[in-house]
């Protein structure tokens, strides 16, 4: 692959790619390894191909200032100008979970897996990569021939839930192929789990079945007969029976819009959690073997990370001979056990000595502070780095010309790729230099498809429907959907 052939070493793929493109991928790479998103918000657009942000809002996406076009509410009218729907989120998507497909993924030869996390808080950071974590380790202890990349083990002080974290519903997108309902159409925002229903409303409480456990500031929502996203602030939560919780508002139910009896309610707020989630939730540490051997002459210890990592120090003089040798012995190993603050956590201590010597404490802990900081700069010196590939200077780009989906912002991208053989006919949209009727947009995902009027759909029913362009409209921004059914990619157009 060209990447690997000028010095890449790792490549992230496009989300849209399948298990099977994957495969192909990995197969094709001689040194590089294959990293691969597996959870969090997903674009609707080819990642470096969407210019919707800058047409409208004059922010780049490229560059990391992205207005989100994408998450808004649109109309769609067919190309008369006939109404098909008004008011969705018609370009916004689930998050993307691979977490049912972490066994695939790494079968099809990705080597490490990322999580998106743009614009997230501490607490998403801390439960995502929690979650995962214990995945991954599962995994792990079910395929002895394979090995985390980093050292040490991870205690969690808390439940991972991939429900309590932000999230717009989930998909694997493209990974088993075109999935159907990948599209959050409703809201863009974080609705929550579903945890029950709403069986009465009264003037300032309404009653709950639930399975869940409800708290003072959970925060509950639900859909209204227009589908719209509307929610509340628990104010008070009360459990009346099993089941059963009885909810007091902090303003009369008749205010709350679309509150009502047979209700699906959800949680994107749980309050207790959340309290649990501010206190520490974790802790890692690497486990050492440590070996000492105690003689009336001095004394040896040895410490060992099991991953090729040693440190080794010794004290050679004579000692005074201990009168209770195992009473020395737990001195020791209780000395030797005391890692604090460091990395490490002694998993296995080995007092050897028929005769000891006795140390005070003040030197034994000398001993072992000097023991770990040798330890550390072993790890230190042989830590590894990832290969670069070896880089040909001579490679050819795979694509002859380029223009602005190119991205070439500046001299450096220029030079590069004239060095590797391609004319760039344009520069990056963002320098403002396109103009005309300009495509914004390139997805896999199709409008079409998730409305169910597709051609593809259709030929199935036995219906014949033509894949016309459809016209998307929010506020004063308009946007042409074109349908490209050989590929089954969607471009979106609008005027610059």
């Amino acid at each position: 692959m060209f990447l690997e052939s000028i010095g890449f070493s790792q490549i992230v793929p496009a989300r849209e790619l399948t298990l099977g493109q994957i495969q192909e991928m990995a197969e094709a790479l001689k040194t590089a390894r294959i990293e691969f998103f597996i959870h969090g918000a997903l674009c609707v657009s080819y990642s470096g191909q969407c210019y919707a942000s800058q047409a409208f809002k004059g922010r780049s996406a490229n560059r990391g200032d992205c207005a989100q076009i994408c998450r808004l509410p649109f109309d769609l009218f067919d190309e008369e100008g006939k109404s098909i729907s008004r008011g969705k989120h018609l370009l916004s998507l689930k998050d993307n979970n691979q977490s049912q497909n972490l066994d695939a993924l790494i079968a099809a030869g990705v080597r490490s897996f990322k999580i998106e996390g743009r614009y997230k808080d501490l607490t998403y950071v801390k439960n995502t990569t929690a979650f995962y974590r214990r995945e991954l380790d599962t995994w792990l202890e079910k395929h002895p021939d394979f090995e985390a990349e980093s050292d040490g083990k991870v205690e969690f002080n808390f439940e991972p839930s991939l429900e309590n974290a932000f999230n717009r519903g989930a998909t694997d997108y493209f990974v088993n192929g075109r999935s159907d309902h990948m599209e959050a159409f409703s809201t863009p925002k974080n609705s929550g789990a579903v945890i029950g229903q709403v069986v009465k409303v009264n003037d300032r409480s309404f009653l709950v079945k639930t399975k869940k456990e409800l708290h003072n500031g959970d925060g509950l929502t639900f859909f209204t007969d227009t589908d719209e996203l509307s929610g509340l602030l628990i104010n008070r939560a009360e459990q009346k029976d099993t089941g059963l919780w009885e909810v007091f508002t902090r303003e009369p139910c008749s205010r709350i819009t679309g509150l009502k009896e047979g209700l699906r309610l959800m949680r994107n707020k749980d309050a207790a959690w959340l309290k649990r989630m501010n206190a520490e939730t974790a802790l890692r540490k690497i486990p050492i073997r440590i070996e000492a051997s105690v003689r009336l002459d001095g004394i040896d210890i040895r410490a060992d990370d099991g991953h090729g990592h040693q440190s080794e120090v010794t004290l050679l003089e004579p000692l005074p001979e201990a009168k209770n040798p195992q009473a020395v012995k737990d001195q020791v190993l209780r000395a030797l056990g005391k890692l604090g603050s460091s990395d490490f956590i002694a998993d296995d201590i080995t007092i050897e000595g028929e005769h000891p010597g006795f140390m005070s404490a003040s030197v034994l802990n000398g001993l072992r502070r000097e023991l770990i900081a040798r330890l550390e700069e072993d790890r230190s010196q042989k830590r590894e780095i990832l290969p670069q590939a070896k880089e040909d200077t001579k490679a050819v780009f795979p694509v002859k010309e380029l223009d602005y989906h190119g991205n070439v912002m500046n001299k450096k991208a220029l030079e590069f790729y004239r060095l590797h053989g391609t004319q760039v006919t344009e520069p990056a949209f963002e320098k403002g230099q396109h103009k005309g009727e300009t495509e914004v947009m390139r997805c896999r995902y199709c409008i079409r498809h998730a409305l169910d009027i597709c051609p593809k759909q259709g030929k199935l029913r036995g219906e014949k429907i033509k894949p016309t362009p459809l016209k998307l409209r929010s506020g004063k921004i308009e946007l042409t959907a074109h349908f490209h059914c050989k590929p089954c990619e969607m471009s979106l157009i609008t005027k610059v």
